[in-house]
């Protein structure tokens, strides 16, 4: 009679122990649900507060300086590409007038010897970018070159100089996810948000 009784309880255990593992399982597939909505409302979030820099911007006539991070008036922006002959770097950037001065001084200059270029340093260039129709056109050395405008993309504006705008064109703080099980992980720079 003894062995009956453990059985049954070992019989309701095991009913116990099958129907928590389901329901853990939906859980965690409803939990990954949820966190990829999150993911997908934290990534809209932080793109519309781009987009609100890059408008508020616009109000105020003004631009970035993808060189040194700082607003200047958008009529004074300048397109200059600036490449590496040795690294093969090449990328175009949108340039104040003083950041447009600095590169250009700059181009032919070579750098000092460092850790990552052993040869001796790295050989800059600087070269005016003109629009041209629907693309644009840059003199290398004499020669006229035409850059397609899907080949000639200025950087995007970097995390860095949208931290550094935050205050200044009166930005809602970045929204970023903890990976952290046990907490709530919904995070304002750093600042706990409270659960629902």
């Amino acid at each position: 009679m003894e062995a009956e009784l453990i059985l049954t309880r070992l019989t309701v255990l095991r009913e116990n122990a099958e129907n928590q593992s389901s329901s853990i399982v939906r859980l965690r597939e409803e939990l990954r649900s949820k966190v990829a909505e999150l993911e997908s409302s934290v990534r809209d979030y932080n793109s519309l507060r781009i987009d609100l820099l890059m408008e508020r911007l616009r109000e105020r006539g003004l631009s970035w300086c993808t060189y040194h991070k700082n607003t200047f008036p958008v009529e004074e922006a300048s397109l200059v590409l600036l490449s590496s002959a040795d690294s093969g770097f090449s990328g175009p950037h949108r340039v104040c007038s003083e950041c447009r001065k600095e590169v250009l001084a700059k181009h032919g200059y070579l750098s000092r010897r460092d850790d990552l270029h052993e040869r001796g340093g790295i050989l800059y260039h600087a070269f005016v970018v003109s629009e041209e129709g629907d693309g644009f056109s840059v003199v290398k050395f004499g020669k006229q070159e035409s850059l397609a405008a899907k080949d000639f993309k200025v950087p995007q504006i970097s995390d860095s100089a949208i931290s550094h705008f935050e205050s200044e064109m009166s930005l809602p703080l970045e929204l970023s996810i903890e990976n952290h099980p046990r907490s709530v992980p919904l995070r304002v720079r750093g600042e706990r948000l409270k659960a629902a």
